[in-house]
């Protein structure tokens, strides 16, 4: 099913209950990118027998779709389901899926959201800009822009109080034998 696009359109979809927090994207959408056309369209859910569903209603959106939020507040094994129909079904694979969860339960799903391959994971709270900028980052990187904080570069000189990094990735352990192990990630080795 093709959908329109001219260009300079960007479409996001949230699925959730706080509409509130989903204005504030927006705002800070509009704020951020003020020549890009916004359509957005938001599926609010009163029952969790209602998450299921929404892959159809997702179908039928009329505008190209660049990511879609997924709010694990109120339904979060519902979200998680909708997130896995998502990633199978193949008009909404390619689609960038936002995980949004609530800090006190930051331990229970994320592990869950890791494995299911949500592009970002962001824990809600009174900061937007990241929010917004992943989105479009990873929705239309060609619109996106550089981001509007700090980044540091160490391939130069690595400062003297680093004495040691930790990089965590999330993997997929295939076999373990006695002298290897055999791992799978989505992790770019350059």
């Amino acid at each position: 099913m093709e959908k329109k696009d001219d260009g300079n359109n960007v479409g996001f979809i949230y699925v959730g209950n706080d509409e509130k927090y989903f204005q504030e994207i927006q705002k800070k959408l509009g704020e951020m990118y003020q020549s890009v056309d916004f359509h957005y369209q938001s599926f609010p859910t009163e029952k969790e027998s209602e998450v299921k569903h929404l892959l159809f209603s997702i179908l039928k959106i009329q505008f190209s779709i660049h990511a879609i939020y997924l709010d694990f507040s109120r339904f979060p094994l519902e979200a998680l389901l909708l997130g896995k129909l998502l990633r199978r079904d193949q008009h909404t694979s390619h689609i960038p899926l936002v995980a949004l969860i609530e800090y006190k339960t930051k331990d229970q799903i994320l592990p869950e959201i890791q494995v299911h391959k949500f592009c970002a994971t962001h824990i809600k709270s009174g900061e937007y800009h990241d929010v917004a900028y992943d989105a479009m980052v990873l929705g239309r990187p060609d619109k996106a822009g550089l981001p509007q904080f700090a980044m540091a570069n160490l391939e130069k000189q690595k400062p003297p109080m680093i004495k040691k990094i930790r990089l965590y990735q999330c993997v997929n352990v295939v076999f373990v034998e006695q002298s290897r192990v055999r791992i799978e990630t989505d992790l770019e080795l350059l």
